[in-house]
């Protein structure tokens, strides 16, 4: 999730999702939205996502009764497009980083178990 304001990215949150196996990014992304916003958190009046959820104007509806108007915009074009795409990319690259340390990591394991005599 990128937060960006006045056209300036001014931050960044990227969350650790499990047992999503079979999930469509729709309902992923319903269930992002509804857990961060579910906090006291600004809500800002546009939130752009890859993939609008089924659920959109309910969300929306929900994330607006904070005080303003929020909407839901999954852009098929221009700048807003490619600030999804980069957040798509940086989470993509998030997650094979974190593979690639868990995979390393086991092996390590297993090496060490192996020198200890523990396989």
């Amino acid at each position: 999730m990128f937060f960006v304001r006045q056209g300036t990215l001014i931050g960044a949150k990227d969350f650790l999702l499990k047992d999503v196996a079979g999930v469509s990014e729709s309902e992923l992304i319903a269930g992002v939205l509804k857990m961060f916003y579910a906090k006291d958190i600004e809500v800002p009046p546009e939130v752009l996502v890859s993939v609008l959820p089924e659920d959109a104007e309910t969300i929306a509806d929900w994330l607006s009764e904070r005080g303003r108007k929020v909407r839901l915009r999954a852009p098929q074009r221009g700048k807003k497009r490619e600030l999804v795409q980069m957040a798509t990319d940086n989470a993509q690259t998030g997650y094979e980083s974190r593979k690639g340390g868990r995979e390393e990591t086991e092996r390590i394991l297993e090496e060490l178990a192996g020198r200890l005599g523990l396989d």
